[in-house]
């Protein structure tokens, strides 16, 4: 997949230019929704155009709002806003280039089921074209894939060395706009990462994150499903203000858990989820190795789980169904733990 001199100069287009030979026919565009200018932010005290629109409960149970749909069941709907975030090299653009590649063909990923083919939208703002393309090469061999004509039509990537300028900061209403019409001809915008593409203010106000805050919402407005990669501070957590989390619906923490044998494994856990229950939304480890994507229940997190409800006061039945394992098992894991509590003592 070497690029070659007349290809590469091919890619050397501005985002405007990739726009302009979008067919945008088949997307559905909301017209209430019109590019940000600033002014949607202001508050005069008028009604009209901009004011409220107040529903009754009635008319909120008779309205025909858009339903969300399975993209990775359980993990992934549509309409859903995500972010993903870890520290510098555990492997998040791995991992999120891999899931990208699953959504766009409609094949499942580590324990999530797929459904059908998606366009995805990839806007990375960190790697070079080479190592963009080395990456894709080892995504589709992964993928295990016999036929990967879904694939390559339905994912669209976007880096700064594919344009003749830099790519737009997207917390402002002229790098949004930019992009507008590549949003509106996908179904899922991979956002790679904050920090490259969405700077604005200083990173630990909350105030910050408004601007992408915004963004996401007019995206899910017009149907689109939202992944913002992010990174981690130097506790674990994600870097900035918790207001980033506050509005998403599904938030997941990456960290190393790579064993003595030095296979690359990450550790997946659900920092917020709107909608998994019980075991849907159990911590998992990884693996990555030669033939692709492997995955096995986090043992550590499960104990760590069991024991801190337990200590809540929970009884054992409701941990178990908390964490989707039965109540024999809750029981075993509290007798193990008290075991080796009386054999340290």
């Amino acid at each position: 997949m070497a690029i070659s001199k007349s290809e590469k100069n091919g890619k050397d287009k501005t985002l405007s230019d990739l726009a302009e030979g979008v067919n945008t026919s088949s997307c559905k565009k909301d017209e209430s929704a019109p590019y940000f200018d600033g002014s949607q932010g202001k508050v005069d005290g008028s009604q009209g155009k901009e004011g409220l629109n107040p529903m009754t409960l009635g008319e909120v149970l008779k309205a025909n709002f858009p339903q969300k749909e399975m993209i990775l069941d359980p993990f992934l709907r549509t309409l859903d806003r995500v972010m993903i975030y870890a520290r510098r090299g555990v492997g998040k653009t791995l991992f999120t280039l891999q899931l990208a590649c699953a959504i766009a063909s409609g094949e499942g990923f580590l324990k999530w089921k797929g459904s059908r083919p998606r366009k995805v939208l990839y806007l990375d703002g960190e790697m070079s074209a080479a190592s963009i393309q080395e990456r894709c090469v080892k995504a589709v061999q992964w993928s295990g894939l016999k036929d990967v004509t879904a694939l390559n039509q339905n994912l669209t990537l976007v880096s700064p060395d594919f344009q003749d300028s830099p790519l737009p900061n997207l917390s402002y209403s002229e790098g949004q706009n930019l992009i507008w019409k590549l949003c509106e001809a996908h179904d899922v915008i991979i956002i790679d990462s904050y920090l490259t593409l969405c700077e604005f203010g200083k990173i630990n106000d909350a105030e910050s994150f408004g601007p992408m805050e915004d963004f996401l919402l007019r995206l899910r407005k017009i149907g689109k499903t939202t992944i913002l990669i992010h990174h981690s501070n130097k506790s674990g957590g994600q870097l900035g203000s918790i207001r980033k989390e506050t509005t998403l619906e599904t938030v997941l923490q990456l960290s190393d858990a790579t064993d003595k044998d030095d296979v690359k494994q990450i550790r997946i856990v659900f920092d917020k989820t709107r909608d998994l229950v019980g075991g849907d939304k159990a911590a998992l480890i990884a693996a990555v190795t030669e033939s692709g994507w492997h995955w096995r229940p986090d043992k550590e997190w499960i104990i760590q789980q069991v024991v801190e409800l337990s200590r809540l006061g929970l009884k054992q039945t409701a941990i178990g169904a908390e964490l989707g394992i039965s109540q024999s098992k809750v029981a075993r894991i509290l007798k193990g733990v008290k075991a080796k509590g009386a054999e340290s003592a």
